[in-house]
């Protein structure tokens, strides 16, 4: 059954999405058991089925109130990042494609991280330009995204972190990456099939592990204001539904 709701219906299905790290509103139909166009029924009359997005948030354990608090999607200064530590790194690698796996990882609140991001936790092998024994943030990317003057990380058959180039096979014209682990010295390259990548991450932050509770120190008070203009809100949309 279809409630309205005082709240944009378009806003509450991009949050879900965001929060999903999808892009489409065929893959939210699906997990939602609904047709595609169902989704857009929805945004025109401004309605959304609540048990159906309720039971979808408690499943992969999303945050409601930021699901349905009043704002756009880009709204909120924290998101939440979910964490793959050392010892996890080989079940990423062979589990990276499932969403529920993904929402069991442990998850991080970094400062002004936004979008589809993930983070990585790195040991003593690692670019020259990247922190060993920290955690590294990565944004979603892809092939036509690369730019030989940034840092990204790789999920193949292993997780590496460095620099790389885009380029092609000279027998299949198949694109391929040229990585550089330590830095650009032709002699530790790798050369990597695109079809063997099996994620790619822009890296767009850097923290090292004895930081984070300097970091959650700092920002604890953002962090409470942000909850009590929550609460407000809850009892605003509370003494509408009153009236």
């Amino acid at each position: 059954m279809q409630e309205k709701y005082s709240l944009n219906a378009s806003v509450i299905l991009n949050k879900v999405k965001k929060s999903l790290q999808m892009k489409t509103d065929s893959e939210l139909a699906e997990l939602l058991d609904v047709r595609s166009n169902t989704l857009s029924t929805w945004k025109k009359r401004n309605t959304v089925d609540f048990i159906k997005v309720l039971t979808l948030c408690d499943k992969f354990n999303l945050d409601i109130k930021y699901i349905f608090r009043e704002g756009t999607e880009d709204d909120d200064y924290f998101n939440e990042t979910p964490l793959v530590s050392l010892n996890e790194a080989h079940n990423y690698i062979k589990k990276c494609s499932q969403l529920e796996y993904i929402h069991q990882l442990p998850k991080y609140k970094f400062p002004e991280i936004k979008g589809n991001t993930m983070a990585f936790e790195t040991g003593n092998n690692t670019h020259e330009s990247i922190l060993k024994n920290a955690i590294i943030i990565g944004e979603t990317s892809s092939f036509e995204q690369i730019h030989s003057d940034h840092l990204y990380i790789i999920v193949s058959d292993k997780i590496l972190f460095g620099k790389c180039k885009l380029t092609q096979n000279k027998d299949t014209y198949n694109p391929q990456l040229e990585f550089y682990p330590t830095g650009y010295d032709t002699e530790d390259r790798i050369i990597i099939d695109s079809s063997k990548i099996l994620q790619l991450w822009k890296i767009v932050g850097q923290l090292k592990i004895d930081d984070k509770d300097v970091i959650a120190k700092q920002f604890g008070e953002k962090l409470s204001s942000i909850e009590q203009r929550i609460k407000e809100i809850e009892s605003k949309l509370s003494q509408r539904r009153l009236l």
